[in-house]
This record gives C-alpha cells, sequence and structure tokens, in this order.
C-alpha cells in the first residue's frame, strides 16, 4: 500500500512530490549524460570558479550519490506534505508510513536515476576497473607460494601453502 501510494504521488507531475521527480530525474540524466560522454579530464569553457557555481552543492561536495541523497530527503519531505494534506482520504497518515518511506522514495528514485548513475560511475572509473582486472588477473596466474614470498608473508602463516 506505501510504495503504491508514494509512487502515485512521485509519478502524478501535477502533484508537487511528481514535478520534483520528474525535473530532478531530467536534470540527472541530462547532467550525466554529457559528463559520461565527455573525456576524462575533458576541458570546457569557463574556468573553474565558473562551473563550481553551476553545479549543486551536493555534487560539489559529494558527487552524484550525495545529489540522490539529497534529492530523496527533499522528495520524502514533499510526499510527507502530501500525505498530510490528503489528511483522512489518505489510505495511510504519514506517522503510519514512518520508516518505511525513505526506503519507498529511495527505490522510485533510483529506479529512475540508475541507468545515468550506472554509467556515470562506469565512466568515472573505467581507468581504475580496468587496471584491477589486468592486476587481478595476473595475481590469479601467480601460485600461492609466490605471492606469500613476494609479500614476504612468514612461513608460520603461510598454512598448507608454505
Amino acid at each position: 500500500t506505501v510504495y503504491l501510494l508514494v509512487s502515485r504521488l512521485v509519478c502524478d507531475t501535477k502533484e508537487a512530490p511528481g514535478a520534483f521527480a520528474a525535473d530532478f530525474v531530467q536534470a540527472f540524466a541530462d547532467r550525466y549524460a554529457s559528463e559520461s560522454e565527455a573525456a576524462p579530464g575533458g576541458s570546457g569553457g569557463g574556468g573553474a570558479g565558473e562551473k563550481a557555481a553551476l553545479v549543486p552543492r551536493s555534487r560539489q561536495q559529494g558527487g552524484a550519490m550525495a545529489e540522490c541523497a539529497e534529492a530523496t530527503e527533499r522528495l520524502r519531505g514533499l510526499v510527507e506534505e502530501s500525505l498530510r494534506r490528503l489528511g483522512t482520504s489518505s489510505p495511510v497518515l504519514p506517522e503510519e508510513v514512518g520508516p518505511l518511506l525513505r526506503g519507498t522514495v529511495e527505490r522510485c528514485v533510483f529506479a529512475r536515476v540508475g541507468p545515468s548513475l550506472w554509467r556515470h560511475y562506469a565512466s568515472r572509473f573505467r581507468e581504475r576497473d580496468s587496471s584491477f582486472v589486468r592486476k587481478a588477473r595476473a595475481l590469479s596466474r601467480a601460485s600461492d607460494k609466490a605471492l606469500f614470498e613476494a609479500l614476504d608473508v612468514k612461513a608460520a602463516f603461510r598454512g598448507c601453502c608454505a
């Protein structure tokens, strides 16, 4: 019941939560789609100060996840307001929703921004991920004995692989 009610409020752009969610999702997708298409460290017009003024504060301080967390909190507040306004016509009261509301709102937000978020982080950490995969493959070809020796692990701690 809670998820359906919250989903209805978040999907209805005539309601404050729905309008906020639609605007946030669109802006988020546009912003991070353009970033993932750009080369890491690529140049654009304007100096660092100009760019910082155009970026939401949460994004400057913590990136895409912080921006999503901030939007989730704002959306949770809008949903609570809407539920209060519905009053007795609401199938559930904000007090009854309690701890379920945050998770439900997060589910609604991340269901929409998840693909953009995933592409953003995949693009942002592509080089680091590739390096990790190369190192993991190289390490998987080495014997346990060679790894223990390279790491100077004492024989007493090597167990059966000494």
